[in-house]
């Protein structure tokens, strides 16, 4: 199945750069993983991305308003094909001597500063297939984290496949070359991006397989029908409603970043909802088919499940070999008189993918979540992403998402309390397994 992801970029400038002060902005900025370069002097800012065979422009910056030592940026686009995944915004800022972007991360990325931009930047790589397929191939090397995981001898596809490709190979046989190599590695994160489209090879559950995004969106409004007959949408992504037991459901289909501030925020939401539901006895919510989105905004409503700070765990970058340093993650309460501190139940699947995995990771520190269904996809990390010369882009995982208890979970999908399968047929005709499991865990409890 294909599927277009919001994209995960930053920027950097190919210029001669003057020595620049230590208190400011201006200058030239490698990041710690992730490949990136950032050149900022004046209003103008650019992201190349180098590995051991070359330099290509990474994304391109819209604008940049600057404000003492910090920044916003706009309107940045990934190169080439890369403006299929739309537009992101971002910020700067400079704390001592490492500066700091902000990409709506669970991780600002940071940057350290450098003389000058690698030499291999002055002299572009050639557009032609042989430095497409060499570019690919070291972006991979350097910061995809799970070979190992996923049993792919990355060595081993190069002197496979490197051979094939000249400097003339054609753009369908190059495709189809990128997507034997990519294609082992069964990851959701994992894809390539033609003008054509976004190719990801999504691994789903038996009873997702041929339904596409539509068909298992409708499973899971069928059950959101069968549960709350007169169930609200305050989002689009969203289903929102009391079951005839008493218990809240909340539907979600992805997590949308609208649903981390303004009107539609979770804590809105939820206050409003616990206002006209004091009576409620649990809280069910439904993520058995969410295609993630913003990780902030599942930590948003996180928040608003919990009156005391929860550690849940951490989060480092692969490169190069090795991990860098983590960053410890934790949920703090959330808007005072919108938390829900009672029970939670928690539905997954093979089709809780992405920011929706990492909400469920968060949620199995708390105490009062008891998570019900199947394990996740096994896709927590963010996809980074590396531009390609003949304009072409790819995704990767170069993330991992630790537990409080060390565990990683990427291959594998956050584990339940409760196992219960979707069956669609027969929520189609009225029974749903995972809520028949809340009930009974209920009356024990």
């Amino acid at each position: 199945m294909t599927r277009v992801f919001p994209a995960v970029v930053t920027a950097t400038l190919a210029m001669t750069q003057p020595a620049f002060a230590t208190d400011t902005l201006d200058g030239i900025w490698k990041s710690d993983g992730y490949g990136f370069w950032l050149s900022l002097a004046g209003d103008q800012a650019q992201l190349h991305q180098v590995t051991a065979v070359g330099c290509v422009e990474m994304a391109e910056i819209g604008a940049m308003q600057r404000d003492g030592l910090t920044a916003a940026l706009q309107d940045i686009v990934v190169s080439g094909a890369g403006a299929l995944l739309g537009p992101l915004q971002g910020g700067l800022a400079l704390e001592g001597d490492t500066l700091l972007l902000d990409l709506a991360k669970t991780n600002h990325i940071p940057f350290t500063r450098q003389d000058a931009l690698p030499a291999s930047c002055e002299t572009p790589l050639g557009t032609d297939a042989l430095a497409s397929f060499d570019m690919l191939w070291h972006g991979f090397q350097e910061h995809y984290a799970y070979f190992d995981l996923r049993g792919v001898d990355w060595d081993q596809m190069r002197a496979t496949y490197r051979p094939h490709v000249t400097a003339e190979t054609d753009p369908e046989t190059l495709l189809n070359i990128f997507i034997q190599m990519l294609g082992p590695l069964r990851d959701g994160h994992v894809s390539l991006i033609t003008p054509e489209g976004q190719i990801a090879d999504d691994v789903l559950p038996d009873w997702a397989e041929g339904l596409g995004a539509q068909g298992m969106v409708d499973v899971m409004r069928n059950a959101f029908a069968l549960h709350v007959p007169e169930g609200s949408r305050p989002a689009d992504s969203m289903g929102l409603g009391m079951t005839a037991d008493g218990l809240g459901y909340m539907t979600l289909i992805n997590f949308d970043e609208a649903l981390v501030a303004g009107d539609l925020s979770m804590a809105s939401i939820m206050g409003d909802f616990l206002a006209s539901h004091p009576e409620m006895k649990a809280l069910v919510i439904d993520t058995r088919v969410n295609f993630g989105g913003s990780d902030l905004a599942g930590y948003a409503l996180a928040a608003q499940l919990t009156q005391k700070p929860v550690e849940i765990g951490s989060k480092a970058v692969w490169h190069d070999g090795h991990w860098l340093e983590d960053t410890a993650l934790r949920i703090e309460p959330g808007q005072e008189g919108a938390i829900w501190d009672g029970s939670v139940y928690l539905l997954t699947s093979g089709v809780t993918i992405s920011a929706a995995e990492t909400f469920a990771l968060a949620l199995s520190h708390f105490d009062n979540v008891t998570v019900v269904g199947t394990p996740s996809n096994g896709i927590l990390s963010d996809m980074s992403f590396l531009a390609l010369p003949n304009g072409w882009a790819a995704s990767l995982s170069n993330e991992r998402y630790l537990s409080a208890a060390g565990e990683n979970f990427e291959g594998q999908g956050v584990p339940v309390d409760i196992a219960a399968p979707v069956i669609p047929q027969e929520i189609a005709n009225g029974r749903d397994r995972a809520y028949e499991a809340v009930l009974e865990h209920l009356a024990r409890n």
